[in-house]
């Protein structure tokens, strides 16, 4: 099999030391911490995005 190439572009406009604005590929999400560890929960945590995206890997794999 031949290899190929993908380009990924995310962009990401912090709008606190705890909260961020992602774009991907048309899609716009927030990564924030819960309230309990200095955020204001407008979306989940970067680790629940990590374990999402390898779940969502794995359901694709």
């Amino acid at each position: 099999m031949a290899a190929r190439s993908l380009n990924v572009a995310v962009t990401g406009n912090s709008e606190s030391p705890s909260k961020i604005m992602m774009s991907v590929r048309g899609f716009s999400f927030v990564i924030d911490q819960p309230e309990s560890h200095g955020g204001t929960d407008a979306g989940p945590c970067p680790v629940e995005l990590v374990l999402s995206g390898l779940a969502g890997w794995m359901n694709v794999a």
